[in-house]
Protein backbone atom coordinates (compact mmCIF):
# COMPACT_ATOMS: atom_id res chain seq x y z
CA UNK A 1 0.00 0.00 0.00
CA UNK A 2 1.34 3.44 -0.90
CA UNK A 3 1.02 6.57 1.14
CA UNK A 4 0.24 9.89 -0.48
CA UNK A 5 2.47 12.60 0.94
CA UNK A 6 1.52 16.20 0.24
CA UNK A 7 3.95 19.11 0.49
CA UNK A 8 2.70 22.68 0.26
CA UNK A 9 5.10 25.61 -0.01
CA UNK A 10 4.25 28.42 2.40
CA UNK A 11 6.91 30.84 1.08
CA UNK A 12 8.92 31.43 -2.08
CA UNK A 13 11.76 29.52 -0.41
CA UNK A 14 9.33 26.64 0.10
CA UNK A 15 8.78 26.44 -3.66
CA UNK A 16 12.56 26.43 -4.19
CA UNK A 17 12.95 23.63 -1.62
CA UNK A 18 10.37 21.48 -3.42
CA UNK A 19 12.06 22.12 -6.76
CA UNK A 20 15.40 21.06 -5.24
CA UNK A 21 13.82 17.97 -3.63
CA UNK A 22 12.48 16.84 -6.97
CA UNK A 23 15.70 17.58 -8.87
CA UNK A 24 18.07 15.96 -6.35
CA UNK A 25 15.93 12.83 -5.90
CA UNK A 26 14.59 12.45 -9.44
CA UNK A 27 11.06 12.81 -8.11
CA UNK A 28 8.02 14.35 -9.71
CA UNK A 29 4.54 14.94 -8.33
CA UNK A 30 2.10 12.13 -9.01
CA UNK A 31 -0.52 14.58 -10.22
CA UNK A 32 -0.43 18.19 -11.39
CA UNK A 33 0.63 20.71 -8.78
CA UNK A 34 -2.49 22.14 -7.13
CA UNK A 35 -3.49 25.79 -7.40
CA UNK A 36 -2.17 26.40 -3.87
CA UNK A 37 1.23 24.95 -4.87
CA UNK A 38 0.74 21.57 -3.17
CA UNK A 39 2.85 18.75 -4.60
CA UNK A 40 1.62 15.17 -3.99
CA UNK A 41 3.86 12.11 -4.09
CA UNK A 42 3.13 8.40 -3.74
CA UNK A 43 5.60 6.63 -1.47
CA UNK A 44 5.46 2.95 -2.28
CA UNK A 45 7.56 1.57 0.56
CA UNK A 46 5.44 -0.32 3.08
CA UNK A 47 6.74 1.70 6.01
CA UNK A 48 6.92 5.08 4.23
CA UNK A 49 5.21 7.90 6.06
CA UNK A 50 5.53 11.68 6.29
CA UNK A 51 8.83 11.29 8.14
CA UNK A 52 10.36 9.51 5.13
CA UNK A 53 11.05 12.82 3.39
CA UNK A 54 12.46 14.65 6.42
CA UNK A 55 16.13 13.63 5.86
CA UNK A 56 15.98 14.74 2.22
CA UNK A 57 14.38 18.06 3.16
CA UNK A 58 16.89 18.58 6.02
CA UNK A 59 19.74 18.13 3.52
CA UNK A 60 18.30 20.89 1.32
CA UNK A 61 17.44 23.35 4.10
CA UNK A 62 17.55 22.62 7.85
CA UNK A 63 14.82 25.24 8.30
CA UNK A 64 12.44 23.71 5.71
CA UNK A 65 9.62 23.46 8.27
CA UNK A 66 9.35 27.26 8.19
CA UNK A 67 8.70 27.12 4.46
CA UNK A 68 6.86 23.86 3.71
CA UNK A 69 3.84 22.12 5.24
CA UNK A 70 3.89 18.32 4.97
CA UNK A 71 1.17 15.75 5.69
CA UNK A 72 -0.02 12.27 4.77
CA UNK A 73 -3.31 11.95 2.97
CA UNK A 74 -5.64 9.01 3.38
Amino acid sequence: MANVIALRPETDRGSEILDELEAENEMSPTEPVADDGTHRYYLHAVDADVDALHPMLDKIDRDWRSHVTIWREI
